[in-house]
């Protein structure tokens, strides 16, 4: 799983610096209430949508997962204290046949 994740990086490293040589090009980038411009490269502009994207994924992934996780770790919470208390009565009920 680890190779496929390092070859997966790797080729989106790839793409990643092929679209930036191939999209060198100077744009006007304009802040339309604002009476300024500001000239950058149009990779610049690409990365950072996909950036601002990848990271409001991943805020949505983990705000949805939170209550999912609350609830799992509540559940083996008592399993866990359900099977404290009947390895502890196992244990005793050993103790006595002996």
């Amino acid at each position: 799983m680890r190779q496929f994740f390092n070859i997966f990086a790797l080729c989106l490293m790839l793409f990643a610096i092929i679209f930036a040589v191939s999209n060198r090009f100077i744009v006007p980038l304009g802040f339309w209430p604002f009476p300024f411009s500001l000239d950058t490269p149009l990779f610049l502009i690409a990365f950072c949508f996909f950036l601002v994207g990848f990271i409001l994924g991943w805020l949505n992934y983990w705000v949805n997962a939170r209550p999912r996780l609350h609830a799992e770790i509540k559940d083996l919470r008592e399993r866990l204290h359900y099977l404290k208390e009947h390895s502890v009565l196992q244990s005793s009920d050993d103790n006595k046949d002996s």
